[in-house]
């Protein structure tokens, strides 16, 4: 009788922790889905200026220029937000820039952010809804921000007046739809 009981609750427990990663498994896809279809989108851009090729999701990259030897791009994409409740200052955050784990690998960050159009005369592109900056892999470490465990960008919108370190940003790594086809295209 024991161990009738003890297998039928060994068989409840198994089914109890298939119901529970298959609900951490919905949370999780819930809890990511705008984040997903924003980088799918940006991926998406980024891609056909650069005519690369998007990888798998999970890769530790995700695009590819000139198949597995060429050039390996990861793309943040950032939406408008605002960090101070009833400030009139908007920024740019790109999270997890080195990955979940901090284990991405790749040459370059592309990052895209949607226009603040109070600024649209100091962006590239007057036809496109996002800026773009391009960042060797190499030169983040004077970028980052810690987020407990995520790796930040933050950026004001406003080139005229950001001061802080990602300010450089704007001097040396924005580039227009144009320039980012020309320097990745092949």
């Amino acid at each position: 009788m024991i161990r009738t009981e003890l297998e039928r609750l060994q068989a409840e427990n198994e089914a109890l922790k298939e119901k529970i990663a298959h609900l951490e498994k919905h949370i999780y896809q819930l809890e990511t889905h705008q984040t997903l279809f924003a980088g799918a989108r940006g991926e998406s851009i980024i891609s056909k200026l650069v005519d690369g090729e998007v990888t798998a999701y999970g890769e530790s990259h995700d695009i590819e220029i000139g198949g597995e030897e060429g050039l390996r791009l990861e793309v943040k994409m950032a939406s408008l937000n605002r960090p101070v409740k009833h400030s009139n200052t908007l920024r740019w955050a790109w999270s997890k820039i080195l990955g979940e784990s901090g284990d991405k690998d790749y040459d370059w960050l592309i990052l895209i952010g949607k226009k603040d159009e109070r600024y649209l005369a100091y962006y590239p592109d007057l036809d496109s809804a996002y800026v773009f900056f391009a960042v060797p892999k190499t030169e983040l470490t004077s970028l980052l921000s810690n987020s407990g465990k995520k790796k930040m960008i933050y950026l004001t919108t406003n080139p005229r007046t950001t001061r802080s370190r990602t300010a450089i940003l704007f001097k040396k790594y924005m580039l227009s739809q144009d320039q980012l086809s020309k320097q990745f295209g092949l």
